[in-house]
């Protein structure tokens, strides 16, 4: 909704109680609207924008002419984005373009005198020996080329690698990939960029004010890949009284026993039946290995006992 129709709905509903929120809205509303025009703006400051979208083989300049070409004010935008995306493409053409070698040079001879009677054989070989330079040809504009062949059809929800894409022609054509490659390689916006410096002043704390630049880059990197991690990763209290790291004051016997206490008496009927239920395995078990260590004993003594008469007699 606009700042004018905000403005409409409080003065129709300025006997109500809502119309000030109205008014509060259409002021909201303007500001929005001048940040957006003013990051709106920004686009014309550099071709990089557009030449992203015309350097993607499924969209070209049709894009523009699908989306403005029947807008009044947006029809007369195409001409000046075309202007603006061969101005910047001007910058590569030309630049990396694969020459091949000329053949060696032969050794220069030594001139010999010639003769009277052989001036019209010299003659003749010189012009039939005589080889005309033969200029370069003009470099093809690869650009112009790119555009007037049709777009990389795509079916429904069918991916397409743009990247992958020019990197398989960085060889025939290295000016055009590497000015499409210099072009998708420009983010579309900050915040990723803002998103690592506020990373990096987690990071660095007072107590990390020695970090070296590689330990840094190389934190950031594993974070970026890896992610955030798990909760409950760094919970080991003695792992973190190894590292240096503050820990919570200790308690006493008395407050441990309350403490759990309390978690005993926040635990649900279920949970005390099954630790129940597994206590009394462990009594058993207990009770088994004890058992056979008994029996055990009362063998060993009674075979002690009997060895012991046998060598008396």
């Amino acid at each position: 909704m606009t700042k004018e129709k905000f403005v409409e709905l409080s003065v129709e509903r300025r006997r109500h109680a809502d119309s000030a929120n109205y008014k509060y809205l259409a002021g909201c509303s303007e500001a929005a609207w001048k940040k957006c025009e003013k990051y709106y703006i920004k686009a014309d400051d550099t071709a990089a924008y557009y030449a992203a979208i015309v350097l993607d083989p499924t969209l070209k300049m049709s894009w523009f002419e699908d989306k403005w070409a029947d807008h009044n004010v947006k029809a007369l935008w195409i001409p000046k984005v075309r202007a603006a995306v061969l101005q910047l493409w001007n910058e590569y053409k030309g630049k990396h373009l694969t020459r091949q070698s000329s053949p060696p040079l032969e050794p220069a001879r030594q001139p010999q005198k010639a003769k009277v009677y052989t001036s019209a054989r010299a003659h003749k070989r010189l012009k039939t020996s005589h080889q005309t330079e033969i200029e370069d040809p003009l470099p093809i504009d690869r650009f112009a080329e790119y555009l007037d062949t049709n777009r990389v059809p795509l079916k429904q929800n069918e991916d397409f690698d743009v990247i992958k894409y020019w990197q398989g022609r960085y060889e025939s054509q290295p000016d055009l990939a590497r000015f499409a490659l210099d072009v998708l390689a420009v983010p579309p916006m900050s915040d990723e960029c803002e998103r690592l410096f506020s990373s990096c002043k987690i990071l660095l704390e007072d107590r990390r004010s020695r970090l070296m630049m590689d330990i840094i880059e190389a934190n950031e990197c594993l974070r970026h890949s890896y992610g955030a991690p798990r909760k409950g990763t760094f919970d080991d209290e003695e792992a973190g009284e190894v590292e240096g790291e503050p820990q919570s004051p200790r308690q006493s016997p008395k407050e441990q026993a309350s403490r759990r206490a309390q978690e005993e008496a926040a635990m649900t009927a279920e949970e005390r039946e099954a630790g129940d239920t597994w206590q009394d395995g462990l009594d058993e078990e207990f009770a088994a290995i004890e058992g056979n260590i008994s029996s055990g004993e009362e063998g060993n003594t009674s075979d002690e006992d009997s060895g012991g008469e046998g060598f008396e007699i």
